[in-house]
């Protein structure tokens, strides 16, 4: 799978692959390590799913985190983040 590039601002984010529609989702931090993602109706493949991601450990500029989806046991992420400078 192509690197997926995340472009995060204060209350929203894009995220981008090569071959793949541009998808953008608003974010409701709950916590300092907890916030949920809510997929805009111009995000084709997701529109309207929530990912509840929390943080688990961040090491440098990376983050180790985990993700459910729309409150399901049995969709669940587990991802990395690294900050561009």
């Amino acid at each position: 799978m192509p690197a997926l590039i995340i472009k995060r601002f204060e209350k929203t984010q894009k995220e981008t692959a090569v071959g793949f529609p541009t998808t953008e989702a608003t974010i409701e931090w709950k916590s300092e390590c907890n916030f949920e993602l809510n997929y805009l109706n111009n995000s084709p493949d997701v529109k309207g799913e929530k990912i509840s991601v929390k943080i688990l450990k961040i090491e440098g500029r990376k983050a180790i985190c985990a993700g459910t989806v729309g409150g399901r046991s049995g969709h669940i992420l587990n991802f990395e983040l690294e900050k561009q400078k």
